[in-house]
This record gives C-alpha cells, structure tokens and sequence, in this order.
C-alpha cells in the first residue's frame, strides 16, 4: 500500500510513519530527511538547501521532487511506501500522479493530521532528535527513557535549528498556503482519513493503525 501523510509541522508525520513501518513494513519516505542528508554533503546544491531549510523556507518543487523519484525507485518500495511531508505544494502533487500513473499505481491511503497552530508551536519548542538515527522524540509528549539519549541508538539528542521560533512561525504560514489547497484536491481522487492530531502519541496511532487494518481488510490483504 501506499500511503501519504499530510499535516503541519509537529502534527506527528514522523512519529507515526515510524510506527507504520516497524508494524506493517512499508518504508517511511521523509522528505525532510532526505533534504538534510542532501544539505549535509559539501555541494553548492546541498549548501543551498542547507540555508533554506534553517531559514524555515520550502525547497523548490522541482528539486524536492527530483529527490524523492530517486528514492521511490529503490527496492524496498516495491511493496508499498510512506510519503512523510510530501507532496507540499500543488505542483508536487501533479508529479506524483504521473510518476505513480506510468508504473500502474496509485495512492491506497492519506492521513491529513489535524493540528492547531498553537499546538504546533508549543510541540516544535520541545521537539528534539537523535543526530545519528534522526528518530523524533518531545520533551512534553515522547520522552526518551534517558535524558537527551536516543533510546533506539545511544547517540545524543539535539534540537534542530529549523525547530526554533522564527522558523517554526515560518513554515506554519508556508503550509497553509502551500499545503492546505492539496487537501481540496486529494479529497476529490482518494479516500482521506482525518486524524486528530491534538491527543498523544499512543492515541493517535491507534487511529492509523485502525484505518490501516480497514482498508486493508477491505482490498482483502487481511484474510
């Protein structure tokens, strides 16, 4: 199955497509993640998106989807993908449909992920990551079970620099305006299920997990 969640920052993409793939197995596609690695290698490009990601300003469409492509042709996606923060912008989403189109696919299952702005911005504040293995923790909702270790790999956590004030506001009004209009248009072509974003961790994926279970029982994967 393919799967795409959508939803403003802290609204828990991360958190829950890492639950998605340790149950059901469908890797997790981070578009964030693989714009940090990009910005991590010593390239004109990767510099440039190093910048604009700290400044909380959104990669060109073009560059994000040449990214993601290359990704989606790898191995493990053959059985069915997590896009975590993709597609963001209309243009995004129409290059998404041809690239599923001319392998006879399509998208089984979008989570839009519910969440205010002032939650987000009290949930950003908080949020820290392992630097190593870049798995999400909150030092109000997920807590590691040793302070400032990551409990999946022992490296240190670390507050990203677009997680602070100015860049958070930022990309909160970048995903209304960019972001929102692709919900009016993945209601129209696929099934979207709301999830409440606002209660905590365990809640949430309970949601998912049931909705997953249902469409899959439905497409008869479930016996």
């Amino acid at each position: 199955m393919n799967i795409i969640l959508i939803g403003p920052q802290a609204s828990g993409k991360g958190t829950m497509a890492q639950r998605i793939e340790e149950e059901f197995g469908w890797p997790q596609i981070s578009m964030g993640k693989l714009l940090r690695k990009e910005a991590g290698k010593n390239t004109k490009e990767g510099k440039w998106i190093g910048k604009l990601i700290n400044s909380g300003i959104i990669v060109p469409s073009r560059l994000t989807t040449k990214i993601l492509l290359g990704r989606l042709e790898k191995k493990d996606c053959i059985k069915g993908f997590q896009l975590d923060g993709y597609p963001r912008n209309i243009d995004n989403f129409r290059e998404l449909k041809r690239y599923l189109a001319k392998k006879g696919e399509t998208i089984g299952l979008v989570f839009f992920l519910r969440l205010s702005k002032k939650t987000a911005i009290r949930r950003l504040g908080s949020r820290i990551q392992c630097k190593k293995c870049e798995r999400i923790y909150n030092t109000i909702t997920l807590k590691p079970k040793r302070r400032g270790v990551c409990d999946r790999c022992g490296e240190k956590l670390i507050q990203r620099v677009d997680d602070r004030p100015k860049a958070i506001a930022k990309r909160f009004k970048l995903f209304r305006k960019q972001t929102m209009p692709i919900i009016k248009l993945l209601k129209k072509e696929y099934k979207i299920a709301e999830i409440n974003a606002e209660v905590n961790v365990e809640k949430e994926y309970t949601q998912i997990r049931k909705t997953i279970k249902s469409a899959l029982h439905a497409s008869g994967a479930f016996t």
